[in-house]
């Protein structure tokens, strides 16, 4: 999962997400890799080699809007990261958290990349 929810320079505040984000996953069942194996899984199946697309927004500075997709995003599974024991409700401070981020990476002229999309697609 290297490539979702990253900051450069680091930002210890989004660090200790993606930890979280990656302990959620395993807890789910989520394959991280999977984006990265769809190529060969489509040609093992005997599917024509499929066209891929991976992009990331990534932005900085104080009125990037990408700030708010990870709390977007923890708000979407909040009741599972606490069900699976990985955040509680005053661990999280969902509310806050885009600001905080905002801070973090603007402080240090930095970037910050959202969830990456997938596209993939084969003739037939």
């Amino acid at each position: 999962m290297e490539a979702f929810y990253r900051a450069v320079p680091a930002s210890p505040l989004l660090d200790q997400w993606r930890r979280r984000l990656v302990q959620f996953a395993e807890a789910i069942g989520f394959e991280t890799g999977l984006a990265m194996r769809l190529y060969g899984d489509f040609c093992a199946v005997g599917l024509r080699a499929p066209q891929l697309r991976y992009d990331v927004p990534i932005g900085g500075g104080p009125n990037w809007i990408g700030y708010e997709f990870l709390p977007d995003h923890i708000r979407s599974v909040r009741d599972r990261l606490i069900q699976h024991g990985i955040a509680t409700d005053e661990e999280m401070q969902i509310d806050a958290l885009a600001a905080q981020l905002r801070a973090e990476v603007v402080n240090n002229n930095g970037v910050f990349c959202t969830l990456p999309a997938l596209g993939i697609w084969a003739r037939t």
